[in-house]
């Protein structure tokens, strides 16, 4: 029995391409989004661009039905010497994480008012918890994009929308380490071993009307958790690994 129509945003691999799979073998109909989308289900589009987001939205509810669910997996990262960024990557940063997920969300929200249900789902980032060195911009996208929800949630769940996110740490796509870097090499990171397919999971257990925590990963939850106690004991414990590493 088919659980509806899901746009899955970002799709076109890692954490998306997963989470995508995992719905559709829980019976969902996924169209995917991606900017170099191929395949069956599959749309072109960039985020960053309002009648490009439009368009491909349009052409998936004609295609698969009227869509009951928005997942954005969707994300674009440049790390490093924050004065070392390029301006343009930092906007770039907040285009993708941030103006990406609000230009998504403004293409199906009418719809999920006028019917009263719908959800709404974005893969975010610890990074939108705590401060992280050499990640400003990104971790400002993303937090950005948390606060978004916070209110959306407030704003939209007495009419019947539900809103939530999930923050997982470091997870094996080659993500991080394909990203622009900038003044410095990639930082060492270590996650909590969270895979693409455990995030796809736990999407499918929010959009099936259960909560979910949404900082995934042990290690991450400890540091949040240590942050709620201490405020900033995660930052002053970077500073003081980080003295006198130039």
């Amino acid at each position: 029995m088919s659980q509806g129509h899901v746009l899955v945003v970002g799709a076109t691999s890692g954490i998306g391409a997963a989470v995508a799979d995992h719905l559709e073998s829980l019976g969902w109909r996924a169209s995917r989004f991606g900017r170099r989308a191929s395949g069956q289900n599959a749309f072109q589009c960039d985020v960053t661009d309002d009648a490009s987001v439009s368009s491909a939205f349009a052409d998936a509810a004609e295609t698969m039905g009227e869509p009951r669910a928005l997942v954005y997996c969707a994300g674009a990262a440049a790390f490093g010497r924050t004065a070392s960024i390029p301006k343009s990557d930092a906007r770039a940063c907040l285009e993708a994480n941030f103006w990406g997920l609000d230009r998504c969300v403004r293409e199906v929200l009418p719809s999920f008012e006028r019917r009263g249900s719908g959800q709404v789902v974005a893969v975010l980032s610890v990074a939108s918890q705590v401060g992280i060195a050499f990640e400003a911009y990104y971790a400002a996208s993303k937090a950005a994009a948390q606060r978004y929800l916070d209110c959306l949630r407030v704003e939209l769940e007495p009419a019947g929308v539900r809103v939530r996110y999930l923050c997982p740490g470091h997870v094996a796509t080659g993500f991080y380490e394909r990203a622009s870097w900038y003044g410095r090499e990639p930082s060492a990171v270590q996650g909590s071993g969270v895979t693409v397919d455990f995030i796809g999971a736990a999407v499918g257990q929010i959009l099936a009307g259960g909560e979910v925590d949404p900082v995934l990963g042990w290690r991450e939850r400890l540091v949040t958790a240590g942050n709620r106690l201490v405020p900033g004991l995660y930052e002053r414990w970077q500073i003081f690994r980080n003295k006198g590493s130039g």
